[in-house]
């Protein structure tokens, strides 16, 4: 003979809602273990245990370099954009975390009653009532939807640091970019400058030579073209040198042509360290804010199958009013 036993529904739900509909993010595969093996210089190279952005650009001695790039992580628009987005990824962290919680509301009300003297047979009555109450609504993650969604969210929060982390090292790497450019423009300016001015001597010789008869028409006006050819040299490169400076002014939020009288001066082109310590491939992986940024895509994404899983599935809330009258 067998027993029956009566287990009463509530009772069930701690145990339904332990469960978790979608499958569970096992993270990215790991490289293969031959290629820690062939890469130079791993030794060098010890990983923060959170990544972020370096001053690599203090390898280059550079002071006004410093002072560009210090600017433009404080003013940059893009940075402003990149933490406004990490800011609104909080929220809805925040917001995700909240509908695990019960929704709780008050309410309180007065009113006047009158009754006619139909109705108590003698004279009319009135009275007031008073009622003061709460009530709470509490829908039980019974597959998980709700901390789904809670893993979702966290991991584009994490996604949103790691873009507003990208977006710092690009644009970094291209204001260095961009003033190494310079340096190197305003160089080779001034060695176009010194060629022209040599190169103008040669023609006032030719032409002097011309005029004594010992040279031809015909190699004077080869000086003269080659004059000509290194002033359009020269003015190309005074182009670049204007674009490089406007480039710049641009990335730290200014408008072209502020920061002439800062970039005008003189100095050599900076030179990177003689050694850059790389690391092995899992570490440079690491480092990356894009990769980590993708795989915290795939992460929110692998956590959404969960939440669309459990939105087909049936919704149990409890409901519950407390509540005081009096008249």
């Amino acid at each position: 003979m067998r027993a029956l036993v009566f287990v009463p529904p509530l009772l069930l739900l701690p145990t339904l809602g332990g469960c978790m509909m979608g499958p569970n993010y096992k993270g990215a595969p790991p490289p293969p273990a031959s290629m820690g093996n062939s890469f130079l210089r791993t030794d060098q190279v010890s990983m923060p245990a959170t990544p972020q952005l370096t001053p690599w650009w203090r390898e280059l001695n550079d002071p006004l370099l410093d002072q560009l790039i210090g600017r433009a992580l404080s003013s940059n628009p893009a940075i402003d954009i990149a933490e406004a987005r990490v800011r609104q990824a909080r929220a809805h962290l925040r917001s995700s975390r909240a509908a695990l919680a019960p929704g709780v509301g008050t309410g309180a009300g007065a009113g006047n009653i009158q009754a006619s003297r139909l109705v108590t047979g003698g004279e009319a009555k009135s009275s007031s009532l008073f009622l003061a109450g709460f009530d709470a609504l509490w829908e039980i993650d019974l597959f998980g939807g709700a901390r789904r969604n809670i893993e979702a969210t966290r991991a584009q929060f994490e996604a949103a640091q790691a873009d507003a982390e990208n977006t710092r090292l690009s644009l970094t790497a291209e204001i260095a970019r961009q003033y190494l450019a310079l340096r190197a423009s305003r160089q080779r300016l001034d060695l176009a400058r010194r060629l022209l001015a040599n190169q103008q001597k040669i023609a006032n010789l030719t032409a002097q030579l011309e005029g004594a008869g010992k040279l031809s028409r015909i190699e004077r006006d080869q000086a003269d073209r080659t004059v000509e050819v290194r002033r359009q040299a020269i003015a190309a490169l005074e182009a670049d040198r204007n674009d490089r400076k406007d480039a710049i002014a641009v990335l730290l939020g200014e408008a072209p042509g502020a920061l002439d009288a800062m970039l005008d001066g003189t100095g050599p082109v900076p030179l990177p360290p003689a050694a850059v310590p790389v690391g092995d491939p899992t570490a440079m992986l690491a480092r990356r804010p894009d990769i980590r940024a993708a795989e915290q895509h795939l992460h929110a994404a692998n956590a959404g199958i969960g939440v669309a899983e459990a939105a087909r599935m049936p919704k149990v809330s409890l409901a519950g009013v407390v509540g005081l009258g009096s008249a």
